[in-house]
């Protein structure tokens, strides 16, 4: 009787880890399809024109300083079904006068010309295959949630990654934000493994990862004292313990010292430190603290890439919150963008699991471990607010998503009630989700939306520039020949058999397109057959918003009639706002 029981309670078991098995099959399914119709639906957006073009150069030249701006790895490995499809690489002569701040767009703008006739195609490839990276990150979520609250209730944190409109937005894209998600989230969880196991395995996976999510991006860099918060948190207080984990920090230290070498293919390094010409105030101070002489054990380019990154932070560019803009950056940005872009559903199952281990609530205490996705979450937002002083997007706190996501398993594991109602809110995800699908960018939830949307945050949260075809469709549809256009992005609209005259020059037509970024009192370039213009601001975009569009192209480009934008720039004059 006794091992019939047994019997009888595996082969249960067994069944419950097949039907989760295909539960989180079919969730890595759907989110692969969401991501491809993203994918296949949205023109060129405005940094992925320069991130494909420059991965292709790194294959066709083995070099990388047409985008030293940050490491390559994610932009080789969105540009080779391109390179696979035939694109042509532009000679690196394009670039070889240009500043380290330009050439990147210089060679973006070649590689427009030399790939015209399949331009829209090669990117729709490069974004196909970033889409396998997006799935990796749902099943890092899956398998760490797993481990804290049991493969059931690690379906809630993958189903609330893989319905992320955030995540699906930039993880159909060329571009860096979703990859270095991915990858400082597997290096987070390899070196929590590695801290409960302290063994040589544990210890190489958890130092390939830190290595990898070193060549993602710079924003990896957070993972040296993150590591330690993981250790601090989850060693025991055992002094031979520490001995294996300080070990093994220094060994991947060592690992990340000599791969990034090898990734860069030892480009300029061990120069002298004097022989850096650089651009950052902060990057200058410390050349000048540091003897001239010394040895720089690292890439010329990656050193390069950091510099001209703090040099354009410390230009404070134009940022923009709650319909006000400004230059640099305001702390209360984040918090602000994630209130309004994170779905109402989701924001609720991760305040409901904070309040739940704070014990308000709560049936059961929690966990240090189950804490520390939230903490590392909490320690990467500070970060971003009070250190890294750029305000272009959400994207840019992305890796503390799926250490949100994580935490909300206790709320399953709570059952009952609990769990009927979180699985209600995960219905409602799916709503959200498929409210705004395929064109996840341009997302709010509700409180969002009511504070108008756009005008509440704008740039890569909104328009980025994916609105040409959507737009190419209209005109197509009203049979529009040509229309007046201030498109913000960095494709020349003609790429996608779009007519137009640049705003900037006086016109006739019927019809005035205007992308949203310009009617938040943004200004910008707009590209055209002649190059780019110089920066164009519509002063009287208060009152032109206040008109009704006669289309809204893929919810970025509005159009309007001519009498309309004439009637508003009238009405800005009789304000005595300017002329």
């Amino acid at each position: 009787m006794r091992v019939g029981f047994v019997m009888t309670q595996v082969q249960k078991r067994d069944a419950r880890r097949g039907v989760v098995g295909v539960m989180v099959a079919a969730l890595l399914v759907t989110h692969a399809a969401l991501l491809g119709w993203s994918a296949l639906t949205q023109s060129v957006t405005f940094d992925e024109y320069a991130h494909l073009p420059a991965g292709v150069s790194y294959w066709r030249y083995g070099r990388f300083e047409v985008y030293d701006l940050s490491p390559p790895l994610l932009r080789l490995m969105g540009a080779w079904p391109a390179l696979a499809a035939g694109a042509k690489a532009p000679t690196l002569d394009v670039v070889r006068s240009a500043s380290a701040t330009s050439r990147h767009w210089d060679y973006a703008d070649a590689f427009l010309l030399s790939n015209r006739e399949h331009y829209h195609r090669l990117f729709v490839l490069g974004r196909l295959g970033m889409i396998p990276i997006s799935c990796l990150g749902a099943w890092i979520t899956f398998r760490w949630a797993a481990r804290l609250h049991g493969a059931q209730a690690a379906l809630l944190p993958c189903a609330l990654y893989v319905f992320c409109p955030n995540i699906l937005a930039h993880g159909s894209i060329v571009g860096t934000d979703v990859g270095t998600t991915v990858a400082m989230l597997g290096a987070s969880f390899l070196w929590w493994r590695f801290c409960e196991r302290r063994d040589w395995r544990s210890g190489t996976l958890a130092a390939l990862a830190v290595l990898t999510a070193m060549l993602c991006k710079f924003t990896a860099l957070v993972l040296w004292p993150g590591t330690i918060l993981i250790a601090v948190v989850t060693a025991p207080r055992n002094g031979a313990m520490w001995k294996k984990i300080a070990m093994g920090y220094l060994a991947t230290m060592g690992l990340c010292l000599v791969g990034i070498n090898v990734a860069y293919g030892f480009e300029g390094s061990g120069q002298r430190l004097d022989s850096f010409e650089l651009l950052s105030a902060g990057a200058g101070k410390v050349q000048a603290a540091l003897p001239g002489g010394l040895r720089v054990p690292l890439p010329g380019a990656m050193i390069e890439g950091l510099d001209v990154q703090n040099h354009e932070i410390e230009m404070e560019g134009p940022g923009m919150l709650l319909d006000q803009t400004y230059r640099g950056s305001r702390w209360y940005y984040y918090p602000v963008a994630l209130v309004l872009k994170l779905p109402l559903s989701t924001l609720l199952l991760v305040g409901w699991a904070v309040l739940s281990m704070a014990g308000i609530g709560a049936r059961r205490g929690s966990r240090a471990q189950e804490k520390l996705p939230l903490l590392l979450a909490l320690a990467f937002l500070c970060t971003a607010m009070f250190a890294g002083r750029t305000n272009l997007g959400v994207r840019y706190v992305l890796p503390m998503f799926p250490l949100l996501f994580i935490a909300t398993g206790r709320l399953w594991v709570a059952g009952g009630r609990v769990r009927v109602t979180a699985l209600a809110l995960a219905g409602l995800l799916v709503v959200e989700n498929l409210l705004c699908a395929p064109r996840y960018l341009t997302f709010f939830n509700a409180g969002g939306r009511s504070l108008g949307g756009y005008a509440a945050l704008n740039d890569s949260n909104f328009d980025w520039g994916q609105g040409l075809v959507d737009l190419r469709a209209w005109m197509r549809e009203h049979q529009v020949e040509r229309v007046h256009l201030a498109y913000f992005g960095r494709v020349e609209p003609s790429v996608y058999g779009i007519e137009y005259v640049p705003l900037n020059q006086r016109s006739e037509e019927r019809y005035v397109a205007v992308s949203s970024y310009f009617l938040v009192g943004l200004s910008h370039h707009l590209p055209t057959r002649a190059g780019p213009t110089a920066f164009v601001h519509i002063p009287f975009f208060r009152e032109l918003r206040e008109k009704k569009p006669v289309a809204r192209c893929g919810g970025t480009i509005w159009v309007f009639e001519k009498a309309d934008v004439d009637s508003a720039y009238r009405e800005h004059v009789a304000a005595g706002r300017g002329e």
